[in-house]
């Protein structure tokens, strides 16, 4: 992945940024009150990365983001020789690295070069590799991490078609699963909250789910959905209530 760690420190750069302007912490609290800031970090991760500034050897950050950011841009890369540095920054990487594949688009199609190459010759991406290249190169461009695409001879015609017309990017549950599990995480965080018909589409139609279906039975694992009374008079969007069980 050629374009992870490019794309991940821009992210993180910028939010700690926008977090420095608008004067917040970045708490998931404050960051649903803005506007530009959102949530790159679960709430278990946020605690994870702030708790590494009262250890030993304190790591700096005025919250989670800036933590990680600090973390990624040491010298050296000295994050990868600390087994509890490594173990804090492994699910936040994993879980970014998911979305940075199945999420993040150039006109429509994968930002990666690498993924994009291989998705418009019929592959799917199978499995992501915890630090599986910890050469130079392989930290710089990807913190480590390399990916596995499968070429599934029944499927590569219909899965290069289906990419090359709607960008859509076939991918195992175990890849997935990462980009769920933070779907159904942000729906708990809020008790009440909005979604953008536009954005919910695209993730039930590109971004994971394989059909409609699929992104019900999900969501309703994860919360009891209460329509309002009245239809709300906001194009494009819908809001529920959502009471989390």
């Amino acid at each position: 992945m050629p374009g992870y760690i490019q794309w991940l420190l821009s992210k993180l750069a910028s939010q700690s940024k926008l977090a420095e302007v608008e004067g917040i912490s970045q708490s998931s609290a404050d960051r649903s009150n803005s506007a530009f800031l959102e949530n790159l970090l679960e709430p278990e991760e946020e605690k994870a990365l702030m708790d590494l500034s009262n250890c030993r050897e304190p790591v700096a950050g005025r919250n989670g983001t800036e933590v990680m950011l600090n973390l990624l841009t040491s010298r050296n890369h000295e994050w990868s020789n600390s087994d509890k540095l490594l173990s804090v920054l492994k699910a936040p990487l994993l879980r970014l690295c998911a979305r940075y594949l199945l999420q993040e688009k150039k006109r429509g199609k994968a930002l990666d070069s690498v993924a994009n190459f291989h998705l418009q010759n019929g592959a799917m991406i199978e499995r992501i590799n915890w630090m599986a290249d910890r050469s130079e190169k392989g930290l710089n461009q990807s913190a480590g991490i390399m990916v596995n695409y499968v070429y599934r001879l029944g499927h590569i015609e219909e899965y290069a078609q289906s990419y090359f017309s709607t960008g859509n990017i076939h991918a195992s549950d175990d890849v997935r699963r990462y980009v769920e599990v933070f779907f159904v995480n942000e729906i708990k965080q809020c008790p009440t909250f909005c979604l953008d018909i536009p954005d919910l589409l695209s993730f039930a139609a590109v971004e994971g789910m394989r059909s409609k279906n699929r992104l019900r039975t999900i969501t309703k694992h994860a919360v009891k959905i209460l329509f309002p009374l009245h239809q709300p008079q906001v194009h494009g969007t819908m809001h529920i209530e959502a009471n989390v069980i």
